[in-house]
This record gives structure tokens, C-alpha cells and sequence, in this order.
């Protein structure tokens, strides 16, 4: 019987775990426990799961950034994730005056600083959806 346990050890002591891409001696952009990204993408589940890591840590970062973020509207949540998830809690601390109408519930004015950045430059359609979103707002 293949004692699967033990080979991953034996394995893993060679290979050893990098939680970032690096070349390996071949120049081969490789991963985790010897992971090849050029001879073998990861899995839609390692995706997946990589994504759900990504998830948990925009929503700490978001109850950092807005006091009463789990208060705000649905929608209005979802676009503060999504822009936290593009652009990173520092690059949103940027947005200001948007953080301010958002605390004040001014959807519009939001939705116009939104739309008044160089977010809005580099992707167009994701920010005006965004925007949009923001202006359905009640409350």
C-alpha cells in the first residue's frame, strides 16, 4: 500500500514550500511544494480556494476602512469589496471624498467621485458599473 503521507514529506523536504512564484533551476516559474505554473496551471479548486483567501482578506480590510461597513446598503458593500479586491485597502483609502459621502449615505456625490479618479481611467466599464450601483442606493 503507496503511503501517500510519508512520500509528501520525503517530497516536500526536497522540494521545500514557497507561498510565491519563483523560477526554478530549469527557469521554470513554479509554485507552493514544486508546483510547475509553465507545464501545469493550477486548478479551477486551487482557484477557487485562492480566491475565498482573497475574500476573507478584503472583508477584514474593509471593517477596517468602514466603520460601519456591514450598515451600508448591499450594494454599496459590494462595490467597496470589489474596489478593495482590484485596487487594495490603500489604494480605496485614496478615495476620500468618496469614503466621506458613503459615510454620509450621499450616494450621487459617491458615485461621482467614483467616477472622478484615474480608477476610472484604467477601467472604465468596471467603475461606471460601480458608479451606477452607487447612485441605486437608498438610505
Amino acid at each position: 500500500m503507496l503511503n501517500r503521507t510519508a512520500i509528501a514529506e520525503y517530497v516536500k523536504k526536497h522540494e521545500g514550500l514557497r507561498t510565491s512564484p519563483y523560477l526554478d533551476t530549469e527557469g521554470k516559474l513554479t509554485i507552493g511544494i514544486g508546483h510547475c505554473l509553465d507545464t501545469k496551471p493550477i486548478s479551477t479548486r486551487t482557484a477557487l480556494s485562492l480566491f475565498e483567501d482573497d475574500c476573507m482578506d478584503v472583508e477584514r480590510d474593509l471593517t477596517k476602512l468602514v466603520y460601519d461597513f456591514d450598515k451600508l446598503p448591499d450594494r454599496a458593500q459590494m462595490v467597496l469589496f470589489d474596489m478593495v479586491f482590484q485596487l487594495g485597502p490603500g489604494g480605496v483609502q485614496g478615495f476620500k471624498k468618496m469614503l466621506l459621502a458613503i459615510q454620509e449615505r450621499d450616494w450621487d456625490k459617491a458615485a461621482d467621485e467614483c467616477l472622478d479618479s484615474k480608477y476610472h481611467r484604467q477601467t472604465p466599464s468596471r467603475c461606471e458599473e460601480n458608479a451606477q450601483m452607487l447612485r441605486s442606493c437608498k438610505g
